[in-house]
């Protein structure tokens, strides 16, 4: 439960700056239950943007199995080389201005940039 808030900013912040929301509608994959209320929170409290939330057993190994058609993924054990390149490189979005870097954990920010 101590990691709830920081992730519900985290959750926010991706959600609220990110392009992939030019359809208006990301698709968010998790199997922590928890974001099913900051789904309806975020949805509920502005109107230019919707999150639909999708459950995945386990996110990490759908990502290495056969890819996921979410536009966001939170879970854990996100770890292995099969599994990160799957994600887009984060490198862009720090070196225009986008996110600060002082507001990611070190070890994965250095996950997320290549």
């Amino acid at each position: 439960m101590k990691y709830s808030v920081p992730l519900l900013f985290l959750f926010i912040f991706i959600v609220s700056s990110c392009s992939f929301f030019e359809g208006k509608t990301a698709v968010l994959c998790t199997n922590r239950s928890e974001f099913s209320a900051y789904t309806e929170v975020y949805n509920a409290h502005q109107n230019e943007y919707h999150i639909e939330l999708q459950y995945c057993e386990n996110p990490g190994k759908s990502l290495a199995q056969n890819g996921t058609s979410a536009d966001l993924v939170i879970g854990e054990g996100f770890t292995s080389n099969e599994i990160i390149r799957q994600f887009q490189d984060c490198s862009k979005l720090l070196e225009e201005g986008l996110i600060d870097e002082e507001l990611f954990y070190t070890q994965l920010l250095k996950i997320g940039k290549r």
